[in-house]
């Protein structure tokens, strides 16, 4: 019953006084993608098939949107010889064969640009451009 709403029910753990914003984001993402993670095995426990399913999931990942990546000022730059987040990412990506766009005007950046669910959109990774295929909002004149 509660496993879709797990966000709310840990929220209240990492509002503390000693914590920076960026750090309640970063360790709730963190538990949140391990609780994520664990439900996979835990599915294939009671025995569901994603190896039937994957062509329809692969169906799903369409394109790539990566949001731009920044650093405080008081935090340490990359180890010589360490990979950048960006680095990572697209050694990650290089195989899905699939349209990705970097450095998006999205995140816990001063420009964000909202992205709507749901609305379908053309996404023209040579242009650097997200077109939305519908209005996010709902015409109430209708």
């Amino acid at each position: 019953m509660f496993v879709g709403a797990t966000g709310p029910f840990i929220a209240p753990f990492f509002l503390r006084d000693d914590f920076e914003k960026e750090e309640v984001i970063a360790t709730k993402a963190a538990c949140q993608m391990v609780g994520h993670g664990l439900k996979i095995p835990a599915v294939l426990i009671i025995g569901f098939e994603y190896s039937a399913h994957l062509p329809l999931l692969g169906l799903l990942v369409a394109g790539v949107i990566l949001g731009r990546f920044t650093r405080r000022k008081e935090e340490p730059p990359d180890k010589p010889g360490y990979f950048t987040m960006e680095e990572v990412l697209e050694q990650y990506f290089k195989n899905f064969n699939v349209p990705v766009v970097k450095n998006f005007p999205a995140g816990h950046v001063r420009t964000n640009i909202s992205l709507p669910l749901g609305v379908p959109a053309e996404l023209d990774t040579e242009q650097g451009v997200l077109r939305l295929l519908e209005s996010p909002t709902v015409n109430r004149d209708r």
